[in-house]
Formats: C-alpha cells, sequence, structure tokens
C-alpha cells in the first residue's frame, strides 16, 4: 500500500503521526468494528507544510473521522492518548491533530455538509471496516448552504487570530501570516462554488479550474474578475511553498477586496439586498446556522457563570438573537483596522477600531484601552473576542 506521504510527496513524518494515531485507535479501542478514516487537507493533497532548517513545520490540521461500535469513557483516554501523540511532535505551533469521533449508527445520520462530501469523496480508510460506504450522500440538491456560509465566519476568525503580534514589528513572522492569508483565501471556493455548481468538487484548485473553465456562464463573473482569479492562483503558489519574499500587506489587501466582493455576491446570489449588513437580525439568520434556541439555552449556564463580561444586555442579545453576522462584522472590520495600522493611514485605523469597539459592545462589555497605543487598542480588541469564543461559538 502507498504511504500518504508518497502519494502527496508530504516529509514522511506524516506517515508517522498517521500511524501512531491507527495504533492509539486499535490500543483504545480494541475489540470494536473500527473505522479510521483521514480526511480534511491532508487527504486531498492540500496539506500547508514548510521545511525549517530540516524539520518539517505543518500548517494544516491532520484530521480523522473515527467510528467505534459504542460511544463510552474510552473517549477520555483516547483523548489523552492523542494529545500525548501531538506533544511528542515538534512540527510547529499550528500542527494539530483533530478527530471526530462517532459511532456507525451515528456516521449514517450525519448533517449533509461539505465536510462529509469532501470526507466521503476524497478521505483515506485507514481502519478495519470502511467508512466511506456508511457516509451519506451529499450533492449540490442536499447540501446544507446554511453551514456552508459558515465558513465566512470560521476564515474570518482563523485569520484574526492568526496575525502574530510581531507583525507590527516587522520581525520575522511575516511568512507564516502569508500563508495564513492564503489558506484563508482560497475557502472561498469552498464557500461559494457550490452556488452555481452542476456538481459538488473537492479541492481548491479543482473548484478554481471549474470555475474558470465556465467563468462567462457564471453570475459570480459580476463580482469576480482577472484580479480576483489571479489572487487565488497566487494563493495556491503560496500554499504549495512556490513563492518566496512575500508582502504580508499586500495580501491583506487583496484578502481584504476579495471578500468584499466574495460576501457582495453571497448577499446577490441569496436575494439579499447589498445595502444590509450582515450583522442585521434577519440577514444573519437567513444565511447562517444560527444555533437553536435549544443549543444556545445550553449555552447560557457558561454566559451566566461569566456575566460580569456581558452584562444584562449582551448576555440576553448571545442567548436570544443571531450573533453570527455580528461576528463576522466585527473579524473583517479587524482586518481593515489592521491594514490601514500596517500602512500607517492613522485617522481611517481610529475610524476603523472605533466601528470595531461599537460592533464588538453588541456581544460583550468592553474594557478601557483609552490610553493604550493604537497596537495594544487592537491586540486588545482581538484579546477580548478570543475570550468570547471560547465561551460560545
Amino acid at each position: 500500500m502507498v504511504s500518504v506521504s508518497e502519494r502527496f510527496d508530504y516529509p514522511y513524518v506524516i506517515d508517522d503521526v498517521i500511524n501512531e494515531f491507527v495504533l492509539a485507535c486499535h490500543q483504545v479501542f480494541a475489540g470494536d468494528k473500527l473505522g479510521i478514516l483521514l480526511v480534511g487537507s491532508s487527504a486531498r493533497g492540500e496539506l500547508s507544510w514548510t521545511m525549517k532548517e530540516s524539520t518539517a513545520c505543518f500548517y494544516s490540521d491532520i484530521e480523522f473521522i473515527v467510528v467505534v461500535e459504542k460511544m463510552d469513557k474510552r473517549s477520555q483516554s483516547f483523548s489523552k492518548e492523542v494529545a500525548d501523540i501531538q506533544k511528542r511532535r515538534d512540527l510547529g505551533k499550528r500542527f494539530k491533530i483533530d478527530y471526530v469521533l462517532n459511532d456507525w449508527d451515528g456516521i449514517a445520520r450525519l448533517d449533509k455538509k461539505i465536510f462529509v462530501f469532501d470526507s466521503k469523496n476524497t478521505g483515506i480508510e485507514l481502519g478495519d471496516q470502511p467508512i466511506k460506504p456508511m457516509m451519506p450522500n451529499v450533492n449540490k440538491n442536499n447540501i446544507n448552504f446554511h453551514e456552508l456560509n459558515d465558513v465566512l465566519l470560521h476564515r474570518m476568525k482563523a485569520l484574526l487570530m492568526d496575525v502574530p503580534d510581531d507583525l507590527f514589528y516587522q520581525a520575522n513572522e511575516q511568512d507564516d501570516f502569508c500563508l495564513s492569508i492564503a489558506k484563508n483565501t482560497l475557502d472561498i471556493t469552498t464557500w461559494l462554488f457550490p452556488y452555481e455548481a452542476e456538481e459538488l468538487i473537492s479541492g481548491f484548485e479543482n473548484r478554481l479550474n471549474s470555475w474558470e473553465r465556465q467563468r462567462k456562464d457564471l453570475k459570480l463573473s459580476l463580482y469576480f474578475g482577472d484580479d480576483e482569479f489571479s489572487f487565488l492562483r497566487e494563493c495556491i503558489a503560496i500554499r504549495r511553498g512556490v513563492l518566496k519574499n512575500l508582502d504580508a500587506v499586500s495580501l491583506l489587501e487583496k484578502y481584504i477586496s476579495i471578500y468584499a466582493k466574495a460576501i457582495n455576491y453571497c448577499k446577490f446570489i441569496n436575494d439579499i439586498s447589498l445595502d444590509e449588513p450582515l450583522s442585521k437580525a434577519s440577514v444573519s439568520s437567513s444565511l447562517f446556522l444560527e444555533f437553536s434556541f435549544r443549543r444556545r439555552l445550553k449555552e447560557a449556564s457558561l454566559l451566566l457563570v461569566n456575566f460580569k463580561m456581558f452584562g444584562l444586555a449582551c448576555l440576553l442579545t448571545n442567548i436570544f438573537t443571531p450573533r453570527k453576522g455580528r461576528q463576522i462584522e466585527f473579524c473583517f472590520l479587524m482586518i481593515e483596522a489592521l491594514s490601514l495600522l500596517l500602512t500607517n493611514q492613522k485617522s481611517k485605523h481610529d475610524e476603523m477600531i472605533s466601528q470595531s469597539k461599537e460592533s464588538l459592545g453588541h456581544l460583550l462589555v468592553l474594557q478601557d484601552g483609552m490610553n493604550r497605543s493604537r497596537v495594544d487598542q487592537w491586540l486588545g480588541l482581538r484579546d477580548q473576542y478570543r475570550s468570547l469564543t471560547e465561551i460560545v461559538i
């Protein structure tokens, strides 16, 4: 059998990580009818990695689906085993082993999401019992578009959290941040491709190729021109490590531009006025997979424990009203403020930070940062938002 590293020309160490994970599965769930599926970018041939001083450094998670006969307390010991594997491997600060644990009945009832489509389409079987035949079929007609639109929040949040503190002082983490920009830009293809696709496709480059072949027939072409397609190609090259001496400021400006156009396309294709902000409750609930009232009540206990962080008004907002649109608005404002700060556009940055504070202020009680420097104000707002995401999604 061809190993994953041989199949995709990855560093050999990925085989070691995969083998250790599979061994842990067998040790913890011995005797079960066991399914193990490698999924995500590593299974699609799109793992992001580089070599630093002859050591592999991973920028993508290594993801698995594990299926057992019965969900029980063994899941706790398994979690510890996976954490131990991750600790033993020095593969960069962004390296993470991620997995979903389910039983065989549950795997057949999975929601029809893009993750399920990609996993069934490109996953690599590593267990005793194949998982893919048991997974539901996901296609253009039954995919959950609300969950698909959630990609926008995940990518905005991921980039915001990836901004290194040293970036403000022109230190040596610019290349890592450029790779994060590229990764989070390419998921635009994941998010928007199904809207005009005849059939679903896995892989960033495959989706981009399909778009370019049909470009003149797509409504997407009203929003994406030569600059946007060239930038997506540039992002693919960055992920592959082809481009060097990258400029984070330039990439960030392109990121802001393409996402602004992507958001407008999403509104257009969903019959929402371009003038309507994502933070508007009706827009947020119509586009995103806002959690059910029952789910919000479960989160209410965590919010109540942290009442001082929220206060009564924000507590009620988080429990009873759509918040994903508000979060996206905040993240985008912060990314725009970052770009203005890096290009020394102080007055525009101050205006954008003011808008960011107003946006985040709808979700939690803000701490006073009036006497801080511009950099510290930006980092402080980012930290306050991070504290929110540690309590609610």
